[in-house]
């Protein structure tokens, strides 16, 4: 199948929704990010709409994940906040399947967090080093997505 053909088929997510907005300088609660997860969740197909057409589910990509300790370090709300998005995390890529997550870091001890605190001892770091973007998009397709 073409890629054109596969685009023709895919549906058209926007989900026109924003979590701060500049002109009403609203605070950014609980409720309001739950609507987002919800939101998000409900536009997207599960797996078998991948499978379907024979290719993989999308990858949700989180720079500066190690950004999400801060969140869980800031307030007691803030720790329920970044568990409930990890929930989220988990639902969507193990039980339906809607798309992959990579949570990307550059600082080193993100990986130490993320077993200690997250009591995820299978989490697989994968070193890749400052790369070009052809560089990464190389890296991806041989080594991560495979």
């Amino acid at each position: 199948m073409s890629e054109a053909e596969i685009k023709a088929k895919l549906p058209y997510f926007n989900l026109k929704y924003r979590l701060f907005d500049e002109k009403e300088k609203e605070a950014i609660t609980y409720n309001s990010v739950n609507e987002l997860f919800d939101k998000i969740t409900r536009s997207l197909p599960n797996w078998n709409f991948w499978y379907g057409y024979n290719i993989p589910p999308p990858i949700l990509v989180i720079d500066e994940a190690n950004l999400l300790s801060q969140l869980g370090n800031s307030s007691n709300e803030g720790a329920i906040l970044l568990k409930s998005f990890l929930n989220w995390l988990v639902v969507n890529t193990k039980q339906q399947k809607r798309f992959h997550a990579v949570l990307t870091s550059s600082d080193s001890f993100f990986l130490n967090w993320v077993i200690n605190n997250l009591h995820i001892p299978h989490a697989t770091p994968y070193v890749v080093g400052d790369l070009s973007r052809e560089e990464a998009e190389e890296y991806f397709e041989k080594h991560a997505l495979p």
